[in-house]
């Protein structure tokens, strides 16, 4: 299974993916929306987790050209402001703090 994670705090990224690493092997990480496009263009995985609130295109704008080039793309959401948003409703969101063990019940239930 290709996981791509894409989280612009460098010190969250790097922490999240060494633990989802030592279940799953092929993971890939991208820095924003935008760099996390490009790289599901190039990879593409079978699962993206994604936080919404970054810097140069957002988690939503990231997600919508995802799901123009494949509608049914797996997607989890990572976010510390749920905040009512509609756009989140349709798929799994883990709360920031994120717990890795429901995080990577998540992915097992995809994989």
């Amino acid at each position: 299974m290709k996981i791509l994670y894409v989280e612009d705090d460098a010190l969250t990224r790097l922490m999240l993916k060494s633990q989802i690493m030592s279940k799953f092997h092929d993971v890939f990480d991208a820095a924003n929306g935008a760099e996390g496009l490009e790289k599901y263009k190039e990879l593409s995985p079978d699962l993206v987790i994604t936080d919404i609130s970054m810097p140069v295109m957002n988690g939503h704008e990231m997600i919508e050209n995802i799901k123009s080039i494949n509608p049914d793309a797996n997607i989890i959401i990572t976010t510390a402001y749920r905040d009512d948003d509609e756009k989140l409703e349709n798929y799994v969101v883990v709360d920031k703090p994120i717990n890795v063990e429901k995080l990577l019940g998540y992915i097992n239930e995809v994989a």
